[in-house]
């Protein structure tokens, strides 16, 4: 069966998380079973992601309808969804890693 097409601003976010990899983004490769389990960033990296994919939803309409239940421009709303986004989807953080670990 095939995979639904990667929309428009989720293409955009996911972009943006792989700036900081080295890797080029590629829609087959965010396909696969877990592609975010393979690359780490730091505590302060995510948190800088989160803060700008907060920014990116809370300015952009049709980002909040293609990824949030709803579509208000909400600051707070659109800080927790870039949080979960970011918790579910994003890389593991180095910290979190090591901790993990021992």
């Amino acid at each position: 069966m095939a995979k639904e097409p990667i929309k428009e601003h989720l293409r955009t976010i996911l972009k943006k998380m792989f700036e900081g990899t080295g890797l080029e983004y590629s829609d087959q490769y965010v396909q696969t079973d877990d592609w975010y389990l393979n690359h780490v960033w730091k505590e302060e990296e995510e948190k800088a992601y989160v803060d700008w994919l907060a920014d990116y939803l809370y300015n952009n309409v049709g980002a909040r309808k293609e990824l949030m239940k709803i579509s208000g421009k909400n600051k707070e709303e659109c800080k927790r969804a870039a949080q979960q986004f970011a918790s579910f989807f994003g890389w593991t953080t180095v910290e979190r890693k090591t901790k993990e670990t021992k």
